[in-house]
């Protein structure tokens, strides 16, 4: 099945996908997806070193502006690029 890609962008295909042709994969559940992105996003490193900023630089004062950026542009950023992976 010839597929509409360019030569370019066809010469980066795996032999498994040139196989498949236009199907795509698609994951188990939404949780499992949820954690693949979170897991993609937030490093292990980040996880045990932010408790430590947050008491060393102001403790529970650090969440308004943490929460205000989230909620801002954390969370439409997230979504918008989701969205982009998901359209291409």
């Amino acid at each position: 099945m010839p597929s509409n890609l360019p030569r370019w962008i066809e010469c980066w295909r795996t032999k498994r996908e040139i196989e498949m042709g236009n199907v795509r994969e698609q994951w188990l559940n939404r949780p499992t997806f949820i954690l693949a992105s979170i897991g993609a996003a937030v490093g292990l490193g980040n996880f045990w070193r932010f408790p430590y900023l947050t008491n060393k630089y102001g403790g529970g004062f650090f969440f308004v502006p943490y929460l205000i950026a989230l909620f801002t542009m954390g969370i439409p950023l997230l979504l918008m690029e989701l969205s982009l992976g998901q359209k291409f």
